[in-house]
This record gives structure tokens, C-alpha cells and sequence, in this order.
């Protein structure tokens, strides 16, 4: 949450940066050498929509969505969230994922006492991607959303460490906008365009915008893009104010802004934002219908707790496929 603040950004050195480093991926695409995103285009996928069930093993990508099978209320004004939160505990330090799984343990106790005071009927999502690649929080949210979307009819996608304080973030449906739930923490008042921490959709909103970008590895921007995303397919950005929007964030081990901000992959991903910031990039194609992944483990399954762990294939952007082993 913290990256681009005072940050000073050469808008034209950054999108050179990004397309020329595109130039030479496209060419190591063309020769095939990883076809993690070949023959899944959003046209495929919207035709074969519906046709395959959630195993262990098997794809996990939009075929898996069907509008049939979505979760219908019983009653009228009746509504069911599903708090899906991007998730991995890794030793990997080209990320910031140190002390995760005891993160998830205090907002799994934390977040039911939340919920229960808001009369909230919720149920938590966990979407772990496996050790190994970068961390890809939007390709992750994505295959939360598939992995859940009969379960509820919205979703407030929602980072591990964040607690909000205020009852008057009530975590209600998200209508007629998306709703950016934070608005300051005991650290920071937000200020940027930007949607991170807990963003409330309904599941309309969601296939509107073209769910998150696949395309960002590693730290940050991924939360940039989906506040693009949300003003490029008509809807107001709505955030809720510092006082009512205030969260409590959980401390952990971090790498540093100005170290990732040094990296060429954090490079790369802020360039890729600010393309699709000024409309060069079509979400439907980079998005929810472009998921390619694989079902690995389901940890828990109950009604109101499911986790799961997936593979991701898609590699746009993914400068080097360098696999970590702790």
C-alpha cells in the first residue's frame, strides 16, 4: 500500500522501459518457450464457459464460471459476501511474504468477531498460490473469484493484514459502484488511485471490469490497474472516508519500497499500469476470462472456511521464470 507515495515518475522513460523489455518477450513467446496464456482467449473461454467442475488436478480458468450455477437468494434484499483474500507464506525474498500464515491465523479469529458484529453472512475465501514463481496477487484473486463465485453474490477482495476498526464499514453490498473500503490506517491516509487492502464488488462489477489483471509479478500496481479497470468500464470510484474507512495493519517482515523500486519487473509492471491507465490495454483480454491455472489442493472446505492452492500458467510480463526453492 505504500509504493508511489512521493514517488516522482518519468511517465515516457517508464512505458519505454516496459515496451522495449515487451519487444524481447514477444520474440521468446513467438518460439514458444512457455504457452501458459496461448489458446485461452476470452472468446474460447465465454464459449466454453460452464463445461468443467472444480478437481483437484484439473484447469482452473473461466470454463469454471457458469452463470447458472451463480448463488441465488432466498429471500428478497438477501445477500452473501465471500471474503477472498490473496494469499502465500514464502521464504522468497523477492517478496514480501514472511509471516503470512500467521497473519491468515489472526485475520481468520479477527474477521469472524468483524463479521459477527455486522450481522455479516460471510464466507472466507483463502487463494493460495504454490511456492515457487513470483507472487501474483491479481492472477490469485482471479482464481478465488472461479473458485467461489456460487458461494456468494459478492466479494470483497481483501489483503491478509488489514483489520478494519470503524462499524461503519459495514461490508454490505457494493451498489451501483465498486466501494474501495480503506481510507487510512495507523500509518497512512490513502490518497492515491488506487484500490488495494479491501475492494467490494458485486459479481456484475466484477465481469465488467474484466476482474484482475494476470499480468503483474511480484510487488504492487496490480491494486493501480484495478481502480483503472473500474473507471474504464463506467463505474465512480468510490472510497470511503479516512474515519469510516480506518484499518488496523499488521506488522511483518518487508522488503522496502525503494528496494522493489529498483527492480525491472516492478519496472515493468508500473509501465503495464500506466498503459492501461490511458486505455492501451484491453482488460478482457488480460483478466477473470484469461485465468489459466491448475486446481493443486483443497485444504478446507466448509461452509463457512474454503482453501485452496493453485498453479498459475500465464506468464505476460513475467520477465524470468525463476523458480525458488527454499
Amino acid at each position: 500500500l505504500y509504493f508511489m507515495q512521493g514517488m516522482r515518475c518519468n511517465l515516457f522513460a517508464v512505458v519505454l522501459f516496459y515496451l522495449s523489455l515487451q519487444l524481447c518477450m514477444s520474440i521468446w513467446v513467438l518460439e514458444g518457450s512457455n504457452g501458459g496464456d496461448q489458446g485461452n482467449s476470452g472468446t474460447d473461454q465465454v464459449r466454453l464457459q460452464g463445461k468443467l467442475s472444480p478437481k483437484v488436478g484439473g484447469p482452473l480458468d473461466f470454463r469454471l464460471y457458469d452463470s447458472d450455477n451463480k448463488w441465488k437468494p432466498k429471500k428478497p434484499n438477501e445477500h452473501k459476501l465471500c471474503l477472498i483474500v490473496a494469499f502465500r507464506e514464502s521464504k522468497d525474498p523477492r517478496n514480501n511474504g514472511k509471516g503470512r500464515q500467521v497473519q491468515l491465523d489472526n485475520f481468520i479469529i479477527e474477521m469472524k468477531m468483524q463479521m459477527e458484529k455486522r450481522n455479516v453472512d460471510y464466507t472466507l475465501i483463502v487463494a493460495e498460490q504454490e511456492e515457487g514463481l513470483l507472487f501474483n496477487k491479481g492472477a490469485t484473486f482471479n482464481a478465488g473469484f472461479l473458485m467461489s463465485y456460487d458461494k456468494c453474490d459478492y466479494s470483497i477482495f481483501h489483503d491478509v493484514d488489514m483489520i478494519p476498526q470503524s462499524m461503519g464499514n459495514t461490508y454490505e453490498y457494493p451498489q451501483p459502484n465498486p466501494i474501495h473500503l480503506v481510507g487510512s490506517s495507523q500509518h497512512w491516509k490513502m490518497t492515491r488511485e488506487h484500490a488495494g487492502g479491501a475492494l467490494s464488488m458485486n459479481h456484475g462489477q466484477f465481469l465488467n471490469v474484466g476482474g484482475y489483471s494476470n499480468s503483474f509479478w511480484g510487488w504492487g500496481f496490480e491494486d493501480n490497474d484495478i481502480a483503472h479497470r473500474i473507471a474504464g468500464a463506467g463505474y465512480t470510484f468510490t472510497r470511503l472516508s479516512e474515519e469510516v474507512g480506518n484499518y488496523l495493519v499488521f506488522s511483518h517482515p518487508h522488503r522496502g519500497d525503494e528496494n522493489f523500486m529498483k527492480d525491472d519487473q516492478t519496472k515493468v509492471s508500473e509501465g503495464y499500469s500506466l498503459l492501461s491507465k490511458y486505455g492501451h490495454v484491453d482488460h478482457l483480454s488480460d483478466g477473470l476470462r484469461t485465468l489459466n491455472g491448475t486446481l493443486l489442493e483443497v485444504k478446507h472446505d466448509t461452509p463457512s472456511y474454503f482453501h485452496f492452492v493453485y498453479r498459475p500458467h500465464n506468464r505476460k510480463n513475467l520477465l524470468k521464470e525463476e523458480i525458488f526453492h527454499p
